[in-house]
């Protein structure tokens, strides 16, 4: 199987790439991003899976998005931070509460702000990368594609990429999922044009792609399943590859039917 998806691999239209870069006059792609903070490698599937404040709304009896449900979640926030200081362990799962039941009520910025301050509080108490950070972050991500807010989705997007790994192995079933998900995204957010020039995006995506293939695909005990995702995924980018590069294609033949033209006339 490895063979064969290597092989694949083999056959794609490189070319293509080497006509983006030099349309794009550049000498070729910027390398991943390097890791930031010693626990990246050190994240656990069992603490990934664990969500933040899941049976909080049960604690305090919301039972509907109502008004009083949000008054006894400021008045608890209160209570522990005057407890605890500002910085209360407690305050992030009360907070993660919080916005749900904003959310719920369609206030989106008011429950987006709540997760921000959820975040903060989990990384000043738990480490910058810490695996608590993924719940909320994950309703962060769903509340920002709701709200069709896709440069902050995009922003959000890159964090997701970087706490779960950067796409550097040792993988799990988490973080590689959330690498083939930042994948996706990525030409998502090439598709909605979010960039005013696409080509560094791209690029950059599929150099990154490119590494991370070249690392797993030689590992004979890498599960040959994530190859083929990984696989797939490289060969979606380069169709966005192709669809970029035709014009440049296009325009090429037709200079080079110009010239050819040009000199049969002075011939």
């Amino acid at each position: 199987m490895h063979r064969l998806l290597r092989q694949i691999l083999h056959h794609v239209p490189a070319y293509l790439v080497a006509i983006l870069l030099a349309a794009a006059g550049v000498q070729g792609a910027r390398a991943a991003p390097e890791l930031h903070g010693k626990h990246f490698l050190a994240l656990e599937e069992a603490a990934l899976v664990v969500p933040v404040g899941s049976d909080g709304a049960e604690a305090v009896g919301l039972t509907a998005p109502d008004a009083d449900a949000i008054e006894r979640l400021q008045q608890r926030l209160e209570e522990q931070r005057l407890a605890d200081g500002p910085y209360a362990p407690g305050a992030a799962e009360t907070l993660s509460d919080l916005a749900r039941i904003l959310e719920m009520r369609g206030q989106l910025a008011q429950a987006l702000a709540r997760r921000e301050e959820a975040l903060h509080l989990i990384r000043v108490n738990e480490g910058l990368y810490s695996a608590a950070q993924g719940p909320v972050l994950r309703a962060m991500l769903d509340s920002l594609r709701a709200a069709r807010d896709f440069e902050a989705l995009d922003q959000r997007y890159a964090y997701y990429y970087r706490l779960y790994g950067a796409g550097r192995p040792p993988f799990n079933e988490l973080r590689w999922a959330a690498t083939m998900e930042y994948f996706d995204w990525q030409r998502e957010a090439l598709r909605r044009e979010l960039d005013g020039d696409p080509r560094e995006r791209l690029l950059e995506l599929h150099a990154t792609q490119a590494e991370l293939l070249a690392t797993v695909a030689e590992d004979p005990a890498f599960d040959w399943r994530w190859l083929l995702d990984l696989t797939r995924s490289q060969l979606a980018t380069l169709y966005i590859v192709e669809d970029l590069v035709q014009p440049e294609i296009q325009l090429l033949r037709r200079s080079q039917v110009t010239r050819v033209r040009g000199d049969e006339l002075r011939d």
